[in-house]
């Protein structure tokens, strides 16, 4: 999921989007990248706290969802826009229960 995600990110052949979806694509992979250090800290050292909390990442994560959502929905053909929300929303569930059986 993240390598498709990534030739999104890259504008690899195929893969080319307005640069207005392009931006929030990349404020997603930005806050999801948190999240992942942050899971990856918490498996390391056990002990600590997840350092911005769980919740307040995911509240952030799923903002930058919805307005990647719109912005696609609103930029790209209907087909192409769906195969990205869904690879996103896949790539966000996954987080998500990772984050839950961390903490």
């Amino acid at each position: 999921m993240r390598i498709a995600s990534l030739k999104y990110r890259l504008q690899a052949p195929g893969f080319e989007m307005p640069e207005a979806v392009h931006l929030r694509q990349e404020a997603y992979d930005q806050v999801s990248a948190r999240m992942l250090e942050e899971i990856a800290d918490r498996i390391e050292k056990p002990s600590s706290a997840i350092v911005t909390g769980a919740q307040e990442l995911q509240q952030l994560l799923n903002e930058r969802l919805h307005e990647m959502d719109a912005e696609a929905l609103r930029q790209l053909p209907k087909a192409q826009a769906e195969s990205l929300l869904t690879l996103l929303h896949g790539i966000d569930a996954l987080t998500t229960s990772l984050t839950k059986e961390v903490a």
